[in-house]
């Protein structure tokens, strides 16, 4: 009876996983309050409102089976996550008109659900083609089920028509024959014996060939591809490998690709494009966690064309199996399903390569509040010795006129840059830039941006653009001496009193000096540490943090204050 009982609540445990992690997909940031009772579970939103009810008494659950059921409830909540990811690789303009996937077996065919790839049935081809054509076929039936549609389909085809499985809106339905006229397609059709109806081509049909004998292998609105080993080529970037499935979706344009990935086999690529993998496997583990963070805060972030993150800087460089290393494995694998949250919400990770003295806080570059994105020490980076750590570069004052007419500041010819405004870190959060026909000032970020091709990050100083030092002179005043700037001031002689100009004589008791006005060239010098936006963590100080001995929560922790790691 015991046994029977602890099977009872294993199996409702189970049950009550998959009900909530439904629930919790399209509630769990909504979800304020959960009541539990022997016979219940109430979840409310934030005004109290009922979002959902389960009673436990229709499925015979006591007091017994509430330890699994509670474990259950918060293996999901705030986790409702897939497991797989989708990366857009060709999109929008960069869509292609046909692709070729190949494998060393036969592949797989099937769909993308919000939970990753969906197999339907394997195909007879290692070498598979996809393309869209507008044709005309012979429908055999539909309504089937996957397995049902395939059965069809070998049976069709074993009579001597070319049959195979078609899937739109999520319906199958078994074709047969491919024509380019509606002739051809009523004449073959009433040559068999197996009766089917001609069906009229559709525009954005996708088709799944075998690459050398062009039979038609699968078609829909969208197709995916897999392997049984978990890889496929897809020749259409320099015939790279990726893991889990490539997916195509019809668009008016073209065919968008996307790779349907399991999470942390992403970040095998994602880490080594991040940091070297050379470096100390605790940055390494801090890199992964941040990747990780940055894949679940921003999921359907591409949305719009399908897909959750694309394949480029713009999210995360991902290059498929090509940017792995050997180095890149165990980050990945030690720190598996690990988040850093920060009051019950999944922290904003951000990094960029090295930042200086200290890191910045967020409301001086981008005008957001994360109590965890504040101001912190970065003792650890050698800021002096790493790539773009401290820099200077040179920016004309026509070159600057160029930059500011080619992003739409219609100021004329540049006349003046200027910082006017400095963060606690003294990074530049107000600059202006003057000229002929008006000005501009920036704030915050845009200090870095406007010039980006000179200004590495926001932590730097101007100087030169035709600037004018002035000698400091000492003169006696009674019986105490002062040295001062001799900007501004005049000069007292027997022809009067005159102002300072680009070279004057003082004569004093020791004799006679001569000064000058020295004058920058005309180009303005830019002269600053660090090298992104400054924000959360440094990659070089989290590289020197690991070889001091910091493990990598210590070294988030750091970074990222308040915030704690969490299992995913």
């Amino acid at each position: 009876m015991l046994f029977i009982r602890n099977c009872q609540t294993f199996f409702i445990g189970l049950w009550a996983h998959r009900e909530l992690n439904k629930f919790f997909k399209g509630n769990g940031d909504n979800t304020s309050k959960i009541v539990f009772d022997e016979m219940f579970l109430l979840l409310t939103d934030k005004e109290g409102k009922t979002l959902e009810y389960l009673d436990f008494r229709r499925i015979g659950l006591k007091a017994l089976m509430l330890a699994v059921l509670f474990v259950n409830i918060f293996c999901c909540f705030g986790f409702a996550k897939s497991s797989e990811v989708k990366i857009g690789l060709f999109y929008g303009g960069s869509v292609r008109s046909e692709y070729s996937v190949s494998a060393n077996n036969n592949l797989l065919a099937g769909g993308a659900s919000d939970d990753g790839f969906e197999e339907y049935f394997e195909i007879a081809s290692k070498d598979v083609t996809v393309k869209k054509a507008s044709l005309y076929h012979i429908e055999f039936g539909s309504g089937f089920s996957a397995e049902e549609a395939k059965e069809r389909a070998d049976e069709i085809s074993e009579s001597g028509v070319a049959a195979f499985v078609v899937c739109e809106n999520g319906k199958f339905s078994v074709f047969g024959g491919s024509f380019e006229n509606i002739a051809d397609a009523n004449a073959y059709a009433e040559s068999l014996s197996e009766k089917g109806v001609v069906t009229e081509p559709k525009n954005n049909r996708l088709y799944a060939y075998d690459s050398k004998t062009k039979a038609i292998c699968f078609a829909g609105d969208e197709i995916a591809l897999a392997s049984p080993e978990g890889r496929v080529k897809f020749t259409a970037v320099a015939g790279k490998e990726y893991r889990g499935a490539m997916l195509f979706v019809s668009q008016d344009s073209g065919i968008t690709a996307i790779n349907v990935v399991d999470r942390e086999e992403y970040l095998y690529s994602v880490i080594s494009r991040e940091m070297s993998p050379s470096w100390h496997i605790e940055a390494l583990k801090a890199q992964a966690v941040c990747a990780r963070n940055y894949l679940e805060n921003n999921r359907g972030k591409h949305s719009k064309y399908g897909f959750d993150l694309c394949d480029s800087v713009c999210c995360q460089a991902y290059a498929g199996t090509s940017a792995e290393t050997e180095g890149s494995y165990p980050p990945v694998d030690e720190t598996k399903g690990e988040i850093l949250m920060y009051d019950g919400k999944i922290a904003q990770t951000f990094y960029s390569s090295s930042m200086g003295p200290t890191t910045e806080d967020v409301k001086y570059v981008w005008g957001s509040n994360f109590p965890y994105l504040s101001s912190v020490e970065n003792p650890y980076e050698d800021y002096e010795n790493v790539y773009n750590g401290k820099w200077e570069k040179t920016l004309t004052k026509e070159r600057a006129t160029e930059i500011m007419a080619s992003k739409g500041y219609d100021i004329g010819a540049v006349t003046e840059i200027k910082a006017l405004e400095y963060s606690p870190s003294g990074r530049v959060i107000k600059l202006l830039v003057k000229g002929t026909k008006g000005e501009k000032t920036f704030e915050r970020e845009s200090c870095r941006i406007v010039f980006s091709e000179v200004t590495l990050s926001q932590l730097y100083t101007i100087s030169g653009g035709g600037e004018e030092t002035f000698p400091a002179i000492t003169v006696k005043s009674g019986s105490q001496k002062k040295t001062v700037d001799a900007k501004g001031k005049t000069v007292l002689s027997a022809k009067g009193k005159t102002s300072v100009g680009e070279s004057f004589k003082v004569k004093g008791s020791s004799g006679e000096k001569k000064y000058a006005v020295t004058k920058s060239g005309d180009a303005y010098v830019f002269s600053g540490m660090g090298w992104g936006h400054g924000i959360g963590m440094s990659q070089y100080g989290a590289k020197g943090m690991a070889e001091a001995g910091f493990s990598y929560e210590e070294i988030l922790t750091h970074y990222f204050k308040g915030t704690e790691v969490v299992k995913n």
